[in-house]
């Protein structure tokens, strides 16, 4: 017995360096308590020390499950006895006794755990799976169940952790494992931006787990939740009320007194949390409930809060994430123009981004979580035109300033003064074009070939409004269905009409007219045609051809036009611009000269396009294109308002009024017009595969 006096027992989380069987700390004690835990289970009544070489037969695992179990087997075993099988270790690594059938699965799941511990996820998760299939009476069943879970999670495959977690607590939701099922489950719905389940997992394990680490974990994140993800409507209404505990609700009703502060309600909030502390005087959150109106002071160093909703998943999801690319280079970089400081900066903005899933339900949803939070000041979105409509409609009702960054239909804005758009709509690049081809090269008489859509029919307008305003003609408008694979009867048109004006100007010159013009024109009626038929002979009158075409349109139509011998100059619209490099080469030959409008020009070659690629490459890991630009300049748009002192919607919707002459990386912006839509388009021209900025 004198030499047991000296002997102390020291609890593994007291050892310095602890019991190095994880990566990190928080792992560590999570894998020894699950040792710990599976050990209880067979360390049944009838059991005893001398069991113990059956249970671990090799040397490296009993040695790993004493470190981390010497208080729990001391305790159960008595300390003598404890100290009597650590001497017989040595002799039970050179002797490995049979094991029998019952206690393979004890020894399996060690086998499991020094595989996991060593990082051998994949052996781990076959060994649990093994013994998850033995069935559900086995003691290590929810043990195997929950170390598969961590190994599937270790092999990013979250859709097989999740199962295996969810089958935990529905065999066994009293089981001690619960609390690490509900945590794990919250970490998965946070990483999938289900903000709502993942809070609701969280608040089970802060509530109801007995595990204090795990618990605070577990606080850690619905803080952050409650903060930066949540909304009051989501607390109101959306949370597990079954998973809900007075600890959770005490910053439930944080966030909700915070909430009425933001709104100016300060003693509807101080009543919200006078109420819970009377009901729950011993919440471990007491001090912050005390101090809620603090919000004050927090705000103030936050900033501005701008909503952004984009598609980050789904079809449209990577356009989307270079969209956002782009805002949170803006960010990053300070994208607002020089000389415009006012005291703020780009740190005091903040960018709140939302996913839309590529639907126009998930953007309606995004939009009203962000618009239900009184810090969003306003809003950037969405990319498909719309979505962008929708949620344009919720951010007027709300009076909440939005910039669209992408869509050009037109009539976006006429759904109130707090909706600006940031590219030219199409009526205005229509217009653009034909008063450059008027003004500048001298073009009087035009045709056109358009798709019988919104899109072909609002260039249109656009383009026909502004030729008859600048006294231009219009000799042939001409539509198509679907995909123009034969436009034979809209050129043979197109051709007669050319060569009727051409009789026309001709009897004219020979002095006919009035009704000796008319009765001359009609006995030319036969000459026309059989001219019009006469392919060989060029139509070389009409100045431009209006081609407001999808990319995927335009060799069909050109090659088309080229066979019917239509001469003129080619004015295309918005679409022509995304011809990739291939197609441009194939058909360069009746793309040159071709005019085009345009959302987005960079000179890549220019001093300026070159730093920005470079730079951009460097800090976010790609190389820019269309949709990251476009990013940018929306973000340097709403930063340059929050520089000159903007930080309430009212002020935001007034400075995005005023600006006028914003130098984006896409082009010159300026939205002070009664449209709020960007007046300003880029006017391109085709030379050989390549495209120049004219205007």
């Amino acid at each position: 017995m004198s030499q047991l006096r000296g002997l102390r027992i020291v609890p593994p989380a007291r050892r310095a360096g602890g019991c190095d069987l994880t990566k990190n700390e928080e792992e560590k004690r999570s894998f020894c308590q699950i040792a710990k835990e599976a050990f209880r289970d067979f360390l049944k009544p009838g059991l005893t020390g001398k069991h113990l070489p059956t249970l671990l037969p090799r040397k490296n695992q009993r040695d790993m499950l004493c470190k981390c179990s010497r208080q729990f087997i001391a305790k159960h075993l008595g300390l003598a006895a404890f100290v009597f099988l650590l001497g017989l270790a040595p002799s039970f690594a050179q002797e490995r006794p049979a094991v029998s059938p019952a206690n393979e699965p004890k020894r399996n799941f060690q086998r499991g755990l020094a595989a996991y511990n060593d990082s051998r996820f994949q052996d781990a998760e076959q060994i649990f799976a093994r013994l998850v299939a033995q069935g559900r009476e086995q003691p290590l069943y929810t043990a195997a169940l929950l170390m598969q879970a961590r190994s599937e999670l270790q092999l990013d495959r979250a859709a097989e952790a999740a199962e295996a977690l969810h089958l935990l607590l529905e065999v066994h939701p009293k089981s001690r494992y619960a609390e690490h099922a509900h945590y794990l489950l919250g970490v998965l719905a946070g990483r999938d931006e289900n903000y709502t389940e993942a809070a609701s997992e969280f608040a089970w394990v802060l509530d109801r787990g007995q595990t204090a680490t795990l618990k605070n974990k577990a606080a850690e994140h619905l803080q952050v939740l409650f903060q930066d993800h949540l909304q009051p409507a989501d607390l109101r209404r959306r949370l597990r009320r079954e998973y809900l505990g007075p600890e959770t609700l005490a910053l439930v009703a944080l966030k909700l007194a915070q909430a009425e502060l933001a709104q100016g309600r300060r003693a509807e909030g101080q009543k919200l949390v006078n109420e819970f502390l009377q009901l729950n005087p011993n919440t471990i959150f007491r001090k912050q409930l005390e101090q809620w109106d603090a919000i004050d002071n927090t705000q103030a160093m936050r900033g501005v809060r701008i909503g952004v909703i984009l598609p980050l998943s789904g079809v449209d999801a990577e356009d989307g994430r270079a969209l956002h690319r782009g805002i949170r280079y803006a960010q990053m970089t300070d994208a607002a123009a020089p000389g415009t400081n006012n005291g703020a900066s780009a740190a005091a903005c903040e960018f709140v981004v939302r996913d839309s899933e590529s639907s126009m339900v998930g953007a309606l949803k995004a939009a009203q979580l962000l618009l239900d939070d009184p810090s969003i000041a306003a809003l950037v979105g969405e990319f498909d035109g719309q979505a962008s409509s929708a949620i344009a409609a919720l951010a007027q009702e709300k009076n909440i300033p939005i910039l669209i960054p992408v869509a050009t239909e037109h009539g976006i804005t006429g759904l109130g003064e707090n909706v600006f758009q940031m590219n030219a709509d199409r009526e205005r690049k229509g217009r653009a074009l034909a008063e450059y081809a008027y003004r500048f090269l001298n073009c009087r008489f035009f045709v056109s070939i358009a798709p019988q859509d919104g899109y072909g029919q609002q260039m249109t307008d656009g383009f026909s409004v502004a030729v008859d305003s600048l006294g231009g003609e219009i000799w042939a408008q001409k539509w198509y269905y679907d995909q123009p694979q034969d436009l034979s009867r809209h050129l043979k048109a197109i051709r007669a009409a050319a060569f009727a004006r051409q009789m026309e100007d001709s009897l004219k010159v020979q002095g006919y007219s009035g009704i000796e013009l008319t009765q001359n024109l009609a006995r030319s009626q036969r000459s026309r045609e059989l001219m019009a038929d006469m392919l060989s002979t060029p139509v070389q009158n009409v100045s431009a051809v209006f081609l407001p075409l999808y990319a995927e349109d335009i060799r069909l139509v050109v090659y088309q036009l080229s066979s019917y011998n239509i001469q003129g100059l080619r004015l295309g619209g918005e679409y022509w611009q995304l011809l990739d490099l291939d197609a441009r080469k194939e058909i360069s030959r009746y793309l040159e000269g071709t005019l085009c409008a345009s959302d987005v020009y960079v000179d890549w070659e220019s001093e300026r396009g070159r730093q920005f690629r470079n730079a951009y490459r460097k800090l976010m890991g790609t190389t820019p294109e269309r949709y990251d630009v476009l990013g940018y300049d929306a973000a340097g748009v709403l930063l340059q308002c929050v520089k000159n002192g903007a930080r309430q919607p009212e002020e935001i919707r007034r400075a995005l009024a005023k600006v006028s002459n914003y130098i984006g990386m896409t082009g010159d912006i300026a939205l002070d017009n009664p449209a709020r839509v960007n007046s300003r388009v880029n006017i391109l021209q085709f030379t050989g595969s390549s495209l120049k900025r004219v205007k």
